[in-house]
């Protein structure tokens, strides 16, 4: 008798602490799923930001403006059409794994998708703070310059 409910306490533990485990991995890829959709939370109101500064670069008339150049102009229009590409292109791709997805494949997948929209973040964050940058410098440039019309 006594060796039947040792038996029996021993598997009730090895199930409970089998279930507890894939609790706490099912926990883990819910977690890192947050984490993934935190990052793309974050950064996705940047995307009207960077839609009002490619609208300006591109309003700005390059025969009044002596510097920056056409090209540079044309840099950092092209810097956040790349990050505006990214963000698209991570949405499209991105598919959270469905729960019967291999734990194991779910960590890995998500742990990449982390990478890439934490690159999809950065990215954006450059572009915009260099364009910012570059009308700024254009905006000084024109307010200094008497011959500069407004």
């Amino acid at each position: 008798m006594q060796k039947l409910l040792s038996l029996t306490f021993a598997i009730f533990c090895l199930s409970l602490f089998s279930f507890t485990a894939c609790q706490l991995q099912k926990s883990k890829r819910e977690k890192l799923y947050v984490e993934v959709m935190q990052i793309h939370d974050d950064v996705m109101p940047e995307m009207g930001t960077i839609h009002r500064l490619k609208k300006q670069l591109k309003a700005i008339d390059t025969t009044l403006v002596k510097s920056p150049s056409y090209a540079t102009i044309l840099d950092h229009l092209s810097e956040l059409e790349k990050a505006d590409e990214g963000m698209m292109g991570w949405m499209a791709e991105f598919s959270n794994p469905t729960p019967d997805t291999e734990e194991e494949k779910a960590l890995e997948y998500l742990e990449n998708e982390k990478i890439r929209i934490s690159e999809v973040r950065d990215q954006m964050r450059k572009s915009i703070t260099s364009a910012k940058g570059i009308l700024l410098e254009i905006k000084t440039t024109a307010t200094s310059d008497p011959n500069t019309k407004k």
